[in-house]
């Protein structure tokens, strides 16, 4: 069953399928840093970040005995690279501060100013691939004219197509069209979390910046 059913008041009921381009163990990192202790106690500050292949559990036995010192000796630096974590730090807590070692799922970098190639090749790729099967399934079996596919890009997601979404792209737009397979009409594009631009693509209309297109009351 699709996830959203669009019912429009002149012409058939559209389908929506959601999906977000995510790589499971770093989903489940996300997760578990999430829902435990997400700060360990120290003298000093430290920022902590997680990729997927860390083990949440291990880094919280491990960190306040890799982090005791001030400073980071190279064995220390080669532990801490085996866990799948990097560290800024150490910082000196202000008066009335406490110290902390601080956990936090690990970011992405990309282009600083929209890579539209690099956002098209990753969509293109991502549409067609298998994790994205169930998708075309679904939209396929409705038979509906309009099959949308909203897709969020996440952390994991390529760097350049990623921050090709970031709000001080606006008001740029890809000057291509997506290369959506036939299961696909009509595609919405979003970052999560949902922090930069959301672009949706129509066959009558090209691609879009919703904020400029959202009714509201």
């Amino acid at each position: 069953m699709p996830d959203i059913r669009i019912e429009y008041a002149t012409k058939p009921i559209a389908y929506v399928e959601v999906v977000v381009d995510i790589d499971t163990s770093y989903a489940a990192m996300d997760a578990e840093v999430s829902k435990g202790v997400q700060s360990l106690p120290s003298d000093r500050i430290w920022w902590v970040r997680l990729s997927g292949r860390s083990n949440v559990k291990e880094v919280r036995r491990r960190l306040p005995a890799l982090l005791a010192a001030d400073t980071v000796d190279p064995g220390t630096a080669r532990q801490l690279a085996m866990m799948g974590v990097t560290v800024d730090g150490p910082g000196i807590p202000r008066s009335g501060e406490t110290g902390g070692i601080y956990l936090l799922p690990a970011g992405t970098k990309g282009s600083a100013t929209p890579a539209w190639a690099p956002f098209l090749d990753w969509l293109a790729a991502f549409l067609a691939s298998g994790e994205t099967a169930d998708v075309r399934s679904k939209l396929a079996a409705t038979k509906a004219p309009e099959r949308h596919a909203f897709v969020g890009a996440s952390f994991t997601t390529n760097g350049d197509a990623f921050f090709a979404l970031h709000e001080e792209g606006r008001p740029e737009l890809p000057a291509s069209n997506p290369a959506l397979p036939p299961e696909i009409t009509h595609l919405w594009v979003w970052t999560t979390p949902g922090i930069g631009r959301c672009l949706a693509w129509f066959p009558d209309m090209g691609w879009i910046d919703v904020i400029d297109h959202w009714a509201t009351l």
